[in-house]
């Protein structure tokens, strides 16, 4: 979590801390890596979004839909609300499952059957959703 806060680290080494806090993340680190999104948004963001995508954190929810809101920009609205609705599918396993089943084309399908397996879905649930 060190690398992540410091403003010294290099862009691509608080990525990668990202990325591998994924597997370990805890409530603190689930928080911090917001508390860093929102110090550093736009300029300097290394990952601490996509980091909280991934884990489906809620908390990230009122910050995606307040800075989409926000944006003028038509391109980074979008990509906020779709992000928000990456954790908005992970609400549930029976909305990832949902989500499974109904071949969205705007979600990657490995992507949800990961996210399905990291909530707890059973394998025999994401195959059924799938087939």
């Amino acid at each position: 979590m060190q690398i992540i806060a410091d403003d010294g680290a290099r862009a691509n080494t608080r990525s990668i801390a990202c990325r591998l806090l994924v597997y370990v993340a805890d409530e603190t680190g689930r928080e911090e890596l917001l508390r860093q999104l929102k110090r550093r948004w736009p300029r300097r963001t290394s990952g601490e979004l996509s980091a909280l995508i991934e884990l489906g954190d809620p908390a990230v929810l009122p910050w995606l839909e307040a800075t989409g809101s926000a944006t003028k920009n038509d391109r980074l609205r979008s990509y906020l609300q779709d992000r928000a609705e990456e954790v908005r599918v992970q609400v549930s396993t029976e909305r990832l499952l949902a989500a499974l089943e109904s071949d969205d084309e705007n979600r990657h399908r490995g992507w949800l059957v990961r996210q399905a397996m990291r909530h707890g879905a059973s394998r025999e649930a994401i195959r059924n959703a799938v087939l």
